[in-house]
């Protein structure tokens, strides 16, 4: 039991016990006013785990680390009809987008079941992550149109009309229900994005464009939402145009305070937008821009609809680069490229296999010792600081990839240095191999003492929470 609570594997063993008296001990350790966070989350979960539903909201409180994204995913998920609302919008204002997602897939559900208590807190909310799921609610098209009556709420009829005015299919239907909806008086903003959404009905994405030159940043972020109500390849090759040329004017990449607001809300916009179909605009505009800290949407849109000549491309850019990237969350990009290659699975690429076997790619090493080494035991890195993005790209690509035939590759990744690739690793084993792939960790536990391999405990956690559906890596 305190294994599995601070951190350790031993599910194994709790999940054959008499499942009240493991909640009653669990129920217990929990009351101990020293327990961590995490140790908090580890008894939640095996609560979970044992049938004990719903949480409470307190439960939910231990998965506000960012750490434990992953898990809370899974949570929300579950309780996609009774998480409390308070909760809800805690997830849409998490950094990562799994939990976001999640929050949105909820949020689909309830509007399917006619609850649309969470329209009038969004557009009244004052947080811009809040307008921004407001306005993503609008125009993701699988959230259906609310039916109104004479007493319904005017936040309701504001979002009704906005829903009609992304689906309308000509501009002259479009012009009539932004009449209806600019008589309901709504805020500022809100007439923003509807002028945009209007716009672009009409055919004006370049229209769109020339009016960003002159609109504040905060203005620029609502108006680029507009584009995804009519992603066509003109419309999508006509952003790419332009971020061409914003971002080779933009700042220096090292000053964050420097990176031009428009440019990345644009880069967001493409990567919203984006489709298998429109891969090839993608990978020009890839191979012609400067990796400026807005690039990373680029980068990201490129890993998640691509193949692994996409990962390819991309590790080759940053391998050349002769300054630091300056990507924000590389677990993000590495997972979006891991999802990717599993679509598709069919052995991990030869390129693959020469990175992830290199020493450095498991042992870091400083720049003095780098000049003593061989050429084949280095990462082909012009800026060592590279090196986090590159390796965490190249692992999560090799383990969507991977099959049965790559297991030795995988336990060897799963007793890596960086503990969400071990973890990611060893939960690919549990999907290929079931139970069996226990077995093959295990014998991989002396290598991982005489490492001093301390993530390898963490995967074997891992793989045990993914074998029992306590959590989803590859979701």
């Amino acid at each position: 039991m305190s294994t599995w609570i601070h951190g350790g594997p031993g599910l194994f063993w709790l999940l054959e016990l008499d499942a009240k008296k493991v909640i009653s001990w669990l129920r217990a350790e929990e009351a101990n006013e020293d327990i961590d966070a995490n140790a908090k989350a580890s008894a939640v979960l095996l609560r979970r785990k044992l049938g004990e539903m719903p949480l409470a909201e307190k439960d939910y409180q231990a998965f506000r680390g960012y750490q434990l994204s992953a898990e809370l995913t899974n949570l929300i998920v579950e309780a996609a009809l009774t998480l409390p609302i308070k909760l809800l919008l805690f997830g849409l204002r998490h950094r990562r987008e799994e939990v976001r997602e999640a929050c949105m897939l909820s949020i689909t559900e309830r509007s399917r079941q006619g609850n649309w208590d969470w329209v009038k807190l969004l557009r009244n909310s004052s947080s811009v992550a809040l307008q921004d799921a407001y306005d993503e609610i609008v125009l993701r098209s699988e959230i259906p149109v609310p039916e109104i009556s004479i007493e319904s709420d005017k936040s309701i009829k504001e979002f009704r009309l906005l829903k009609l005015l992304v689906e309308a299919t000509s501009p002259e239907k479009a012009k009539k229900i932004f009449i209806k909806f600019c008589d309901l008086r709504p805020r500022k903003r809100m007439i923003l994005l509807a002028q945009s959404l209007i716009s672009m009905k009409q055919g004006g994405v370049r229209q769109l464009i020339n009016r960003l030159k002159t609109a504040s940043n905060e203005k620029v972020s609502t108006i680029l939402k507009a584009p995804r109500c009519n992603p066509s390849k003109n419309v999508v090759n006509e952003l790419l145009k332009t971020y061409q040329q914003w971002n080779a004017g933009e700042s220096s990449r090292y000053n964050k305070t420097s990176l031009n607001a428009k440019t990345a809300a644009l880069s967001s916009t493409i990567y919203n937008i984006m489709a298998s179909c429109f891969l090839p605009l993608v990978r020009k505009c890839f191979k012609k821009i400067r990796l400026t800290s807005s690039s990373r949407e680029i980068v990201l849109a490129l890993l998640r609809f691509g193949n692994a000549s996409d990962v390819k491309l991309v590790l080759d850019r940053v391998a050349k680069e002769k300054d630091q990237i300056d990507y924000w969350n590389h677990t993000e990009l590495g997972k979006a490229a891991s999802r990717a290659m599993q679509r598709h699975a069919i052995g991990i690429p030869p390129f693959l296999k020469e990175v992830i076997t290199k020493k450095e790619f498991k042992e870091y090493f400083y720049q003095g010792e780098r000049e003593q080494m061989k050429a084949q035991d280095l990462l082909p890195l012009k800026d060592i600081s590279n090196r986090a993005l590159y390796l965490r790209v190249a692992a999560y690509s090799a383990i969507g990839a991977a099959t049965s035939e790559d297991a030795n590759y995988l336990l060897e990744l799963a007793n890596h240095q960086y503990a969400l690739i071990a973890r990611a690793a060893a939960a690919k084993l549990v999907r290929l191999f079931g139970i069996h792939a226990f077995r093959m960790l295990s014998e991989k536990i002396d290598d991982a003492i005489q490492k001093g391999a301390s993530s390898f405990s963490d995967a074997l956690r891992y793989a045990e929470m993914e074998f029992y559906g306590i959590v989803d890596l590859f979701g």
